[in-house]
């Protein structure tokens, strides 16, 4: 007696029987997510919204996409595990690039796809603009979290000079938060690792 089909292979099944133009599309979907819409589609995959509008369709029909979103969760992350890693990573780094030009798109967010692309200098600088954001709204526990990813992302990137600038705005922002004794010991380890110019801003904390 065959064993009954898994909701796992169900979904493969659908998907799998899905044309070559629904699947690249689908394939996107679940890399761009929330970010997924008609023109950032149509940007990367370098076609037309018309051109869009057949296997668009097509996934709505079976049950895959409802307009911009999968229909579950389930659906999305069986689509993501069909993208191999290298596909993955310049999906990611292509919509940075589309999303890097709306102004709208929260910088954090922005930085997460130049992370996930492997875009590390541009992710450093999307935390930085995040972390300012973060400042302007009061919330200073999120801003020093911004800049510690934004070190680390520049550390990945080699940008040591950066990666410092990063940190010495961590300190300033955890000396407000938190008070000079809690920071005093940060200071020495970067007082090393600094520039001149940047070891004349420690001294000043």
């Amino acid at each position: 007696v065959p064993e009954p089909a898994t909701v796992a292979t169900i979904i493969d099944r659908r998907l799998s029987d899905l044309t070559h133009q629904a699947q690249t599309l689908m394939h996107l979907a679940a890399v761009a997510d929330a970010d997924l819409t008609v023109p950032r589609a149509a940007r990367i995959l370098k076609c037309s919204a018309l051109e869009l509008a057949a296997p668009w369709a097509e996934l709505e029909a079976q049950g895959v996409l409802a307009g911009t979103r999968f229909c579950h969760d389930l659906m999305r992350e069986a689509a993501l595990a069909q993208v191999p890693g290298a596909v993955r990573q310049a999906l990611h780094g292509a919509l940075a690039e589309v999303l890097a030009d709306d102004v709208a798109v929260p910088s954090a967010r922005l930085a997460g796809h130049w992370q996930a692309a492997g875009r590390w200098a541009e992710a450093g600088e999307a935390h930085l603009l995040a972390a300012r954001a973060a400042h302007r709204a009061g919330r200073l526990a999120d801003h020093g979290d911004l800049l510690l990813r934004a070190a680390e992302n520049f550390d990945q990137a080699g940008l040591a000079e950066r990666r410092v600038d990063a940190l010495c705005l961590r300190l300033d922002s955890e000396l407000v938060r938190l008070g000079g004794q809690a920071v005093v010991d940060q200071v020495a380890p970067l007082l090393a690792q600094a520039t001149p110019r940047q070891r004349a801003d420690l001294l000043q904390v």
